[in-house]
């Protein structure tokens, strides 16, 4: 069970690392683009968007990553899904289709699973499409429990309600 202690320093932690974010609507013509102008058809604009895909995109997918670090940790396939109090039927569905994408609490309950550092957290959620921000009250909760190692899903639940936020799993 978390321990009392824990609930001043992560409201502290919040406190000092969040960022409230304002949206900024930036509303651009497409006729005052460069895009739109003669000089740089679509065609070449669609060659770039490919070469930029090319060099940016990471050729780990979430599944293959996952097992990497499951096999790294030594953790069995059940050990790591128990321990993420994720079920095995949709263990099997991310291991058996590599493009398979899971909801960001799935992953992190998997991080936890794993005692992932916030690096390699953050890594994680990113071969999925995720991110951690620091605008989100919930983000940074898991964020303070990765930097605590604080991995029990149990316990980063019951932080996660004293902040008043929904829980992983």
């Amino acid at each position: 069970m978390i321990q009392d202690g824990f609930i001043e320093p992560l409201q502290e932690y919040i406190a000092e690392h969040y960022h409230s974010t304002k949206q900024h609507a930036i509303i651009r013509q497409f006729t005052q683009s460069q895009y739109a102008n003669d000089s740089f058809p679509f065609t070449q604009l669609r060659d770039h968007l490919l070469v930029f895909i090319g060099e940016n995109r990471t050729s780990k997918t979430f599944s293959v990553l996952l097992n990497e670090l499951r096999q790294k940790r030594g953790l069995s396939p059940q050990q790591l899904y128990d321990g993420a109090l994720i079920d095995r039927r949709v263990y099997s569905k991310i291991m058996g289709n590599r493009f398979y994408r899971p909801s960001k609490n799935t992953v992190i309950a998997f991080g936890l699973s794993l005692h992932l550092e916030l690096s390699e957290m953050r890594e994680l959620l990113s071969s999925a499409g995720f991110s951690l921000s620091c605008a989100s009250i919930f983000d940074l909760t898991i964020m303070f429990c990765c930097e605590n190692h604080i991995y029990n899903v149990f316990d980063v639940n019951a932080l996660l309600i004293q902040m008043n936020q929904k829980v992983l799993v």
